[in-house]
């Protein structure tokens, strides 16, 4: 009968060894490792769970949380997938979730699970384990964030070129504009070398303004070099009926080449507070461009009102309009 009673011995040595190694195991590891009810509530915790959740040891982890349904989760449905996949798939594996701490701090766990099942197949619980993964998903969010910006930084881009080749293009207009005023001016007084002196002066004059056009206009093409940067309006109070008549008196010779008389309607003098050179460009433009496609011999009108605090500037000639599909600036 000894040797049954020695076998007997030494097979519960064994098992105490296996469950000694098992618990040594159990509790140094890093990765969290639980079971638990269908309910949610904890029937063993390892020490590196408990410290995951904020709790000093596994035994007040499983005091507090009894329903791991009731507040665990920051999503309160991410509980009832993790049951319903288990149901149907008898597992899971990296399951992501957002869960709170003790101290309701957050955190992001990845957690691979199996289903308990008791003698007639009833699921029972789950067996799992849970890795913190805040780090990852952080480095994911500030991934998210670079990539984000990039687009941002290549949209920005794409629409300064686009800016670019537009200003470009309008450049060639602005520049003609008092290039064509000044060398007009300048070409009658040579021709005419006995011009009266009056109408020298008042020439000279007009001359001199088309070219401080120009420095202005060519001090605004270094903007492009500095597109990149907001755009600084330099605001100031002036007169735009002023302005409109300086303007005019600009283009006077290209008027009177083609015979087209600029008259004035309705001018309200009044003073307005804004950027005086985009201003002076958008009535140049305007004027040159009802002068050039209007019929020889006509009238081009300008009126300016002011309506509910607004000033209403308007230009008219008898040319051939705008394209019905071209937007109103």
């Amino acid at each position: 009968m000894t040797p049954p009673v020695r076998l007997s011995a030494e097979r519960t040595a064994e098992e105490a060894f296996t469950e000694d190694r098992y618990l040594r195991t159990f509790n140094s590891w890093v990765t969290g490792i639980y079971e638990t009810t269908v309910g949610g509530k904890y029937v063993t915790a390892n020490p590196a769970l408990a410290r995951m959740f904020g709790y000093e040891s596994p035994a007040e982890m499983m005091a507090v949380i009894t329903d791991a349904d009731s507040g665990c989760y920051v999503d309160p449905g991410r509980r009832g997938e993790f049951v319903r996949r288990i149901r149907e798939h008898g597992e899971v594996t990296g399951f992501e979730s957002e869960v709170y701490r003790k101290d309701r701090s957050r955190f992001w766990m990845s957690e691979d699970a199996i289903a308990v099942r008791d003698g007639t197949d009833r699921l029972i619980g789950f067996y799992g384990t849970i890795i913190d993964i805040s780090g990852r998903k952080r480095a994911e969010e500030a991934s998210r964030e670079s990539a984000e910006q990039l687009r941002a930084s290549q949209t920005r881009l794409q629409w300064l070129d686009a800016l670019r080749r537009e200003l470009v293009a309008n450049v060639s207009h602005d520049l003609r504009t008092p290039l064509t005023a000044l060398k007009g001016y300048l070409d009658y007084l040579v021709a005419r070398p006995a011009t009266a002196h009056d109408i020298r002066q008042a020439y000279l004059a007009s001359a001199v303004r088309q070219a401080e056009r120009l420095e202005r206009l060519i001090a605004q093409l270094f903007d492009l070099a500095t597109l990149e940067s907001d755009v600084e309006l330099r605001l100031e109070d002036f007169s735009i009926c002023e302005l409109a008549q300086d303007v005019a008196q600009g283009l006077e010779l290209e008027a009177t080449k083609r015979s087209v008389t600029v008259a004035f309607e309705t001018m309200v003098d009044v003073t307005v507070r804004g950027d005086i050179r985009l201003i002076e460009r958008v009535l140049q433009n305007l004027l040159d461009n009802a002068i050039r496609h209007t019929s020889d011999g006509t009238l081009v009108r300008m009126s300016c009102k002011t309506t509910g605090g607004q000033v209403f500037f308007t230009i008219a000639d008898n040319g051939p309009g705008m394209p019905g599909h071209t937007g109103r600036a």
